[in-house]
């Protein structure tokens, strides 16, 4: 029997993320802990995306951008998905 750690549930969180993002040609660079959102035009980075327990949820995983506000539950890829991209189409955040 093997149990998956919490780092390997926001690992596979991201990288089904980064998956999401790939199909809709969103360019992103993914390191062991955050999914970096790059811009289309230049390549500049301009949103980091973790994936951590939201406290007032239970400690369920979720998406974070880079200002902290939550983007959506980790199970929903797609909808977070789409939020980045709406996101990225107003300028993204500029890290």
């Amino acid at each position: 029997m093997s149990t998956t750690s919490a780092q390997d549930q926001q690992r596979q969180a991201l990288e089904a993320l980064q998956v999401n993002l790939k199909v809709r040609r969103i360019e992103t660079r993914i390191s062991p802990d955050s999914l970096a959102v790059l811009a289309p035009t230049d390549g500049e980075q301009v949103d980091t995306i973790t994936c951590s327990p939201r406290v007032i949820d239970a400690e369920r995983l979720w998406f974070f951008d880079c200002t902290g506000e939550a983007i959506a539950e980790a199970h929903d890829v797609t909808g977070a998905a789409v939020v980045i991209a709406g996101n990225l189409a107003r300028g993204g955040h500029h890290v």
